[in-house]
């Protein structure tokens, strides 16, 4: 029997169903790049800048975070055995567009071109860390269970409880292009965004690491980052979330 498994985050979760046993799981759907701080305004459309994306699937990740097509997806959270999320996307900025359109300020946003736009310049940026932004994402977060508990699927999640690393296997300790002030600034965000979803979810319902594969893989396929992790990271992960869906009848529809 396979496990349906909708992911909300990056490739640090995609990932784990990419190794051998990956066919035990099915991606029923993938959301890639999206802050939960984008949920709580309204949807927008602007379908002349999407073309200006060239890739499919990053055209598709703005298409999504700008239409909210998250809170409509009854269908594809209801199939879900698994609903796996991550945060390490958090390390994006929010933008609040002056329509009071609120969307995620990710590489592919800036692609588009929505930005440079005049009409658009009096945007205000919501920068991570600050009391703003995690207001924005607390009551994003609000509106992702509200959907979630909604359709009955609380049960179903799993946070892929992650942070980001400096050491680069095999030399330990290694100079990364990013600092290491900028990787504790991530990390302290990361622990608060863990202390407030740990509200709603008991612990059993959080994917927790030693802190030996939470190492940087320099061979990794996209490259070497303090979150693009050493092969045993996603082996574990894949069998931690195996295990819990053989033997934890929590998680069903």
């Amino acid at each position: 029997m396979g496990c349906n498994v909708l992911i909300w985050g990056g490739c640090v979760s995609r990932d784990i169903f990419n190794i051998d046993g990956g066919e035990d799981f099915r991606i029923v759907d993938y959301y890639a790049r999206q802050s939960f701080g984008s949920l709580i305004s309204g949807p927008y459309n602007h379908d002349l800048l999407l073309h200006k994306i060239k890739s499919n699937f990053r055209r598709r990740m703005v298409a999504r975070d700008f239409l909210k097509t998250f809170l409509n997806d009854a269908e594809n959270i209801s199939s879900a055995d698994v609903i796996i999320i991550d945060l390490i996307v958090e390390r994006l900025n929010l933008v609040v567009l002056p329509s009071g359109h609120v969307v995620t300020h990710s590489n592919e946003l800036r692609e588009s071109g929505l930005l440079d736009e005049s009409r658009f310049r009096d945007y205000q940026l919501l920068k991570s860390g600050t009391e703003e932004r995690r207001n924005y994402w607390s009551q994003g977060m609000g509106v992702f269970f509200n959907k979630i508990k909604d359709l009955g699927k609380m049960g179903s999640v799993l946070i892929n409880k992650v942070y980001w690393t400096s050491k680069v296997d095999p030399q330990g300790f290694s100079p990364l292009s990013i600092s290491q002030r900028r990787i504790d600034f991530e990390n302290q965000e990361l622990e608060w965004m863990y202390e407030r979803l740990a509200e709603f979810l008991p612990e059993s319902q959080f994917l927790n690491f030693p802190s030996n594969v939470l190492v940087a893989d320099p061979k990794h396929r996209w490259g070497v980052t303090p979150y693009h992790y050493v092969p045993s990271y996603y082996r574990i992960a894949q069998d931690m979330i195996r295990n819990k869906f053989i033997s934890d009848t929590s998680i069903s529809s």
